[in-house]
């Protein structure tokens, strides 16, 4: 978030330079010099840096024949901010040096003080961090010798974020306190306590005080609907969106993202504004416009390499184009080595040519990966969506039974006990007691994780059956084949597979009528297949299919998590399900 607050410092209160005891007997050219720069610092002010550049070359032109070192100082100091704007750091340290020649020709603290902060910034954006911290001291020393409090402010502020990106966190918090002290004084201004706010924020945050971070955030918005300055308000809009990311605020923080990417349009910034509005919708369930922003994203760093491209290209042209001119030259001495050059100019440009189409194979190859990925991601969270809503279906169904099933029938023994009289009826009852104690043990059993830490999944299923209890006349076997190969089973494949079967015994308890039900666990013979088969000697399943519908859809889901298949083979003899996954894991 740090590298955004540059952007509220790019334009440091620079010293007039149209001080009320200048001679108003200038020459022509010094007033018009006096009238560009006027004219630029407010284009600068406006965010206008392509007229301002242009203005301030135009100024250079003039500078020779003015004497005055102030219009000098103001010229190239601006060009100086100008390109370090644009990243152009070799032409910026140029006009930063031959400014501060000037200043010191001068002797103006004051234009030392903005000299210093404006190379205290450079530097740092260079990362040059001792760099940066020696010329704010610079800046600090000057600035005390002047009696302007706007520049002992700017001094506090730069200070802060100076402080802030070399880690000095605590030191950063009292440059922030001294500079919004003076913001709230006597002569503050709102974009004075605008600016101060994104620094103040940022190592709040770091430092995890986050009812700090949005109680600055709030005085910001208050400030935002007053404050004039256009570059002030940016900063600070990308410091709030910045805070609201890193806090997963995604409704707040989408109005801003879009605001801030129609007021940008170069490469690597507008990228990542892309990128994050992208990361917005997505987490704000809106995937189309998630997948349209993300792929706008793409195409600005691919817009990118193309200028990167044509760049190269250019450059090579140019040698190209002088050695052309050389041969020329040479053409009456050597015609043959001419042929040669020639030929192996046309293979250079042949091997460019194949490499810029490869270059662009691979870029739409990464560009279908990447939405093939995020197509793939949207279906594997439906999936696990779907999932999630089964295993609710299922807590309620054990809830229905609870409630429906088990509920009742205390009821109704509670109402009995006051009606018993005889032995008899004490027998009865003793015996629905015992048939609900059963019933309550089977979903408990049901109910409860297996420990697959202990026993494998052939044991674990072998004990489950044999420990239900079904009631008279129903009769459930476990055909149990011991083999080591279950041993190496994972755990989550054990599981799934468990729970298939506890619903498949359940359905044949409730619905199909069978006196008889078959479990069985095997190994195919290709040794890479386990087969889980559950069987009954019921009327068939065609009626539960209609009425169970969620039992089983909860069965498929997790067939698909296995990876396997599954059959269910039904008439009025009876039912046989059967399930194939891999073992291997």
């Amino acid at each position: 978030m740090k590298q955004v607050l540059i952007i509220l410092l790019l334009l440091i209160a620079l010293p007039s330079s149209a001080g009320d005891d200048k001679d108003h007997n200038q020459d022509p050219k010094a007033k018009e010099v006096e009238a560009i720069i006027e004219k630029t610092e407010k284009c600068m002010a406006e965010g206008n840096f392509d007229e301002s550049l242009a203005l301030c070359l135009k100024a250079t032109t003039l500078l020779p024949d003015v004497k005055d070192l102030d219009a000098h100082i103001s010229v190239y100091n601006n060009l100086g901010v100008i390109y370090r704007r644009r990243n152009m750091n070799d032409s910026a340290i140029y006009y930063y040096n031959r400014a501060l020649d000037c200043a010191v020709k001068y002797g103006d603290d004051e234009w030392l003080t903005t000299l210093a902060l404006n190379l205290c910034i450079f530097y740092h954006n260079l990362k040059h961090f001792k760099d940066a911290e020696k010329y704010l001291d610079i800046a600090v020393r000057h600035s005390a010798k002047l009696d302007d409090e706007s520049m002992v402010f700017y001094c506090w502020q730069v200070g802060a974020l100076i402080k802030s990106y070399a880690g000095k966190l605590q030191e950063s918090i009292g440059y922030s306190r001294k500079a919004w002290a003076m913001a709230n004084g006597k002569g503050g201004t709102d974009d004075m306590r605008l600016r101060c706010i994104p620094t103040m924020v940022s190592v709040f945050d770091d430092l995890g005080k986050t009812d700090s971070v949005f109680h600055y955030i709030a005085l910001g918005n208050k400030l935002l609907t007053t404050c004039d300055n256009e570059i002030t308000r940016i900063g600070f809009i990308q410091s709030r969106a910045e805070i609201n990311y890193r806090h997963e605020r995604w409704h707040d923080l989408l109005p801003d993202l879009l605001l801030l990417a129609n007021k940008t349009s170069s490469g690597t910034l507008s990228s990542s504004l892309y990128t994050k509005i992208a990361d917005s919708y997505f987490h704000l369930a809106d995937y189309r416009k998630a997948y349209c922003y993300m792929d706008s994203a793409r195409m600005f760093t691919d817009s990118l390499a193309a200028k990167d491209m044509e760049a190269k290209l250019a450059e090579f042209n140019v040698k190209y184009e002088t050695k052309e001119k050389d041969m020329a030259l040479a053409l009456a001495r050597e015609q043959h080595a001419e042929l040669r050059m020639q030929r192996t100019a046309w293979a250079l440009v042949g091997s460019i040519v194949i490499a810029i189409l490869i270059v662009v194979i691979l870029v739409i190859r990464h560009r279908h990966r990447l939405r093939v990925m995020f197509i793939r991601q949207c279906a594997e969270m439906n999936e696990a969506r779907q999932y999630i809503i089964g295993l609710e279906d299922e807590r309620k169904r054990m809830a229905k039974e609870l409630h429906d099933g088990i509920a009742n029938d205390l009821l109704g023994i509670s109402m009995k006990m006051f009606n018993v009289s005889t032995p008899e009826e004490m027998k009865y009852m003793q015996t629905d007691i015992d048939r609900l104690r059963s019933e309550v043990r089977n979903i408990s059993h049901g109910m409860m994780p297996p420990d697959f830490s202990r026993l494998n999944l052939n044991e674990i299923l072998n004990a489950y059956v044999s420990g239900l209890e079904l009631g008279e006349g129903v009769k459930i076997n476990c055909l149990y084949h011991e083999d080591n190969r279950w041993d190496g089973l994972p755990k989550s494949v054990a599981y799934e597979v468990f729970r298939i079967a506890q619903e498949c015994i359940s359905n044949a308890v409730k619905h199909s009528g069978a006196d008889n039900i078959t479990v069985s666990l095997t190994v195919e013979d290709d040794g890479a297949t386990g087969l889980l088969c559950v069987s009954d000697n019921g009327h068939g399943m065609a009626e539960s299919l209609s009425r169970e519908g969620r039992g089983l859809g909860i069965i498929d889901e997790r067939v698909k998590s296995l990876n396997g298949c599954i059959s269910y083979d039904s008439d009025t003899q009876g039912t046989s399900i059967k399930l194939r996954f891999p073992i291997n894991a």
